[in-house]
């Protein structure tokens, strides 16, 4: 695997983005991280909630500098896993009563 961060800008959405992080929308008017890169000779370029950016520098020093990416797979602004609870307590999900205890 090789990854080259070739530009990472701090700007404001004009449109609705998808953060790459977590599942949540970045909205018109709010701040994000745009990062284009290289990987494994694959151009690809990226959009972040600045706290979901912040989560993946963490988990990288914390696995040793590398962080592979699962597209939002993870909490925003966390390195924690998407679990059906959050899901639903962001109004991606119902919840459903036949799961609850």
């Amino acid at each position: 695997m090789s990854y080259t961060e070739l530009s990472r800008s701090i700007r404001t959405a004009h449109k609705e983005h998808r953060c790459i992080w977590c599942p949540e929308k970045i909205l018109p008017g709010e701040k994000y991280e745009h990062v284009v890169s290289v990987y494994d000779g694959q151009w690809q370029h990226h959009d972040f909630h600045p706290e979901c950016a912040k989560a993946v520098g963490v988990v990288a020093r914390d696995e040793g500098g590398e962080c592979e990416i699962h597209p939002h797979e993870c909490q925003r602004g966390t390195g924690a896993e998407v679990t059906r609870e959050y899901l639903e307590s962001k109004g991606f999900l119902k919840p459903n009563p036949q799961l609850t205890t």
